[in-house]
């Protein structure tokens, strides 16, 4: 489906076959990132791995985030900085239940999951645990406005990205917005930056994240400038012309409630993807999109499955966990760019018997 918004083309995928078509046989051709007034304040001159355009540069950093960070040793030696997170998360499910003589405390999972995230990625960012210091508090960090729902202008869809007339006035102030929030993430971000500098220079087999950026920055300061560690042709899809700028969409919303794909697609039945794996189905990567497609997929897909594998186990495992009233969960998306719920999930916590003695009352 090709959508006409303002000044831009847009194609939507709805099909599995559509998809393969864009992103794995024609993959080089949509290899770029559409530009934008807010990514043209966030990534940097488009120098981020997410935004890059397709080329010697991008490659360089693809490169870079496949071998040393998310490789299968590299992930195998940052394990304990995801057991580590897990941990706190454990202990402060314990310890927020412990305040309640053992009857279900109220938890906020969506708040917990993402200070569990954000926990994990920092720590491998930094290594070692975040601290109070470093202004890593939810009242200024840039992250934790993005959980409570502010409005970061990053995910802003401005009238001027479609309506180029709209960049000469700057009639909603979005530019003033994106200048005003991009400011107070660089801030965090240097202080990060230049608080660990001399730490990771200090050791000689850097363990985190930032350690390896700063050795490589010795070696070729030119490729890893300050500004990268912070982060069109006419083809043939389908039988049709896609006319160069083209954007295009992978609708995974209605992919992922096809009734050809999914017998009975909105009822709840986990074990349907236990049997697409028993079966070898070799297309389910374009059935699901989890991380995207192609050359531009996510690179830490691997992280991320081990990091939910782990999470998940250890909180079912060690806590029983039921929803408050008698009423179905809301499953409503949000407005945001993320598609949150739009009533974050509060469940009641309690913890297992068997596991106070023999886990749980090690954590503290």
């Amino acid at each position: 489906m090709l959508l006409k918004l303002g000044a831009r083309n847009v194609i939507v995928l709805s099909s599995p076959k559509a998809v393969e078509e864009c992103f794995q046989k024609n993959d080089v051709a949509f290899a770029n990132r559409p530009h934008s007034i807010a990514f043209d304040f966030y990534s940097y001159n488009y120098t981020q791995i997410s935004m890059a355009d397709y080329g010697p540069h991008w490659r360089n950093l693809r490169r870079f985030t496949t071998t040393k960070i998310f490789s299968s040793s590299s992930l195998h030696a940052s394990s304990d900085v995801r057991h580590d997170a897990v941990r706190c998360l454990l202990r402060d499910l314990y310890r927020s239940a412990s305040t309640n003589n053992g009857a279900p405390h109220r938890i906020d999972l969506k708040l917990k999951f993402f200070e569990l995230t954000f926990n994990s990625t920092m720590s491998m960012m930094i290594g070692e645990p975040i601290g109070d210091g470093l202004s890593h508090t939810k009242e200024n960090n840039w992250f934790f406005d993005v959980l409570r729902g502010a409005k970061v202008p990053i995910f802003f869809l401005a009238p001027g990205d479609y309506l180029p007339i709209f960049n000469y006035f700057d009639v909603f102030k979005v530019k003033k917005s994106l200048a005003a929030s991009s400011k107070k993430r660089d801030a965090y971000f240097e202080e990060m930056i230049e608080r660990y500098r001399t730490k990771c220079l200090a050791t000689k087999k850097p363990k985190s994240i930032l350690g390896v950026l700063f050795s490589l920055q010795q070696e070729d300061p030119e490729q890893y400038n300050h500004v990268i560690i912070k982060g069109i042709i006419l083809c043939k899809l389908d039988q049709y012309d896609v006319p160069s700028g083209t954007t295009i969409v992978a609708n995974a919303w209605a992919i992922h409630r096809d009734p050809k794909l999914w017998p009975e697609p909105n009822k709840f039945m986990p074990e349907r993807f236990m049997q697409g794996l028993q079966q070898g189905e070799s297309n389910n990567k374009f059935k699901y999109i989890p991380f995207g497609i192609g050359r531009r997929g996510c690179p830490g897909d691997g992280l991320a499955l081990r990091t939910i594998a782990l999470a998940l186990g250890s909180v079912l495992r060690c806590f029983e966990w039921e929803k408050i009233g008698d009423e179905p969960i809301d499953m409503n998306e949000g407005v945001q760019f993320l598609l949150p719920k739009a009533k974050a999930l509060e469940v009641l916590c309690k913890p297992r018997s068997e596991m106070l003695n023999n886990v749980l009352s090690n954590l503290i």
